[in-house]
């Protein structure tokens, strides 16, 4: 790739980054998660923290996220390539 077409790529990358949810994400799926967290830890939903969520989460969603980001790690090493760094 020639460093013209870096920002485009760069671009892309962050835009499949953006993509992946967050336990804040009003999205049904971590509204979901998160009320299940609430409930397993006894908390409240708004204490609710990133590690209840994980580890309230089943391995299904475990595993497609884990796949998820070693993908876009991988994503990240080719555009660091690609670019010289």
């Amino acid at each position: 790739m020639t460093e013209d077409h870096a920002p485009d790529k760069l671009k892309e990358f962050v835009k499949k980054m953006a993509r992946l949810l967050v336990p804040e994400d009003e999205v049904e799926e971590m509204c979901e998660r998160r009320k299940q967290a609430a409930h397993e830890t006894g908390s409240p939903i708004e204490e609710v923290t990133d590690e209840d969520v994980i580890v309230n989460a089943d391995d299904e969603f475990l595993c497609g996220e884990t796949l998820s980001l070693w993908r876009l790690i991988r994503e990240t090493r080719e555009l660091l390539k690609s670019l010289g760094a």
